[in-house]
């Protein structure tokens, strides 16, 4: 099971995952993920409660960042940890997208102008 919890803060959307990011997870909030990652959008996606990532999580993610980058949006990373983290840096999408290991910290990069 996985659940998705969007906030505010600021300019910035963030999106808090919880859960699993197989494909069940996935088909939970897939829809609503998509949905909240689309336009220009500033969004901080984050994982600190995601405790296993798949490839439907993957690909999620990477068609949200890919679909906000097209728009002249910023999409950042956080929370990363334990197997999460791990699978990010065996498959180098670490080096794809922009991970920043503290949520504040990732709210504020995302809030800065480009």
């Amino acid at each position: 099971m996985a659940t998705l919890i969007a906030t505010d803060s600021g300019k910035v959307r963030v999106l808090r995952l919880k859960g699993s990011l197989t494909f069940a997870g996935v088909e939970e909030i897939g829809p609503a993920f998509a949905a909240e990652a689309q336009g220009p959008v500033r969004l901080v996606v984050d994982l600190t409660d995601v405790d296993v990532i798949a490839t439907p999580g993957i690909t999620m993610l990477l068609t949200a960042d890919r679909a906000v980058k097209q728009a002249g949006g910023r999409m950042i990373l956080t929370g990363t940890r334990d197997f999460v983290q791990e699978v990010l840096r065996r498959c180098r999408l670490d080096t794809v997208w922009t991970v920043v290991r503290d949520p504040a910290e990732a709210i504020r990069q995302a809030g800065q102008v480009q």
